[in-house]
């Protein structure tokens, strides 16, 4: 009975150790599996670490470049700002002369206009008298033959109203008039 419960014991023992073996095994693999995947986690975590280090150092130099950038634009801004209040300056003051010449010029020919209309004006002051003095001239005979016609026409009048009064005549023209 003790060989019997030796096999026994030796089967059971066999059947233990090979479960044993089995779970060994076992654990050796899982040992084996748990160091890939430690591997693995440190290499995933090294790639992890390398795209941070990528990324941040792209970060990094986009920020750089962005704050250089805006550093240019921002001079190219204030340059041309100075430009442009130079040339508004020059073109404000040009114009400034422009208009000041123009208003010094129209100034000189308004006065040289007023200058001559008051020659024009004592030109036709002058012409108008030389006319008025020329008609005087002119009319002066007719005036005069029409004094003599009047005086004759008056005479004539006074003939006539006298002959009329036959008695009340004078040899000279004149109306003598009788008292009764």
């Amino acid at each position: 009975v003790h060989g019997i419960q030796k096999k026994m014991y030796e089967a059971v023992k066999k059947k233990d150790n090979e479960k044993l073996g089995a779970l060994k095994t076992q654990m050796v693999e899982m040992g084996n599996d748990y160091e890939d995947m430690i591997r693995a986690r440190e290499e995933a975590k090294k790639q992890l670490d390398a795209k941070f280090e990528d990324v941040y150092r792209k970060l990094q130099a986009n920020r750089d470049f962005t704050i250089a950038e805006g550093k240019r634009v921002n001079d190219t801004l204030k340059a041309f700002q100075l430009k442009f209040d130079t040339q508004l300056k020059a073109t404000e003051d040009k114009l400034r002369h422009e208009m000041e010449t123009e208003k010094n010029y129209m100034r000189d020919q308004l006065a040289t206009i007023n200058k001559r209309l008051d020659n024009l004006e004592k030109g036709l002051q002058d012409e108008k008298e030389e006319r008025l003095r020329q008609t005087d001239e002119n009319l002066k005979p007719i005036r005069q033959n029409l004094e003599k016609l009047k005086e004759s026409y008056d005479c004539l009048l006074y003939t006539s109203d006298a002959a009329d009064e036959r008695s009340s005549v004078d040899l000279g023209g004149r109306r003598i008039i009788k008292k009764k």
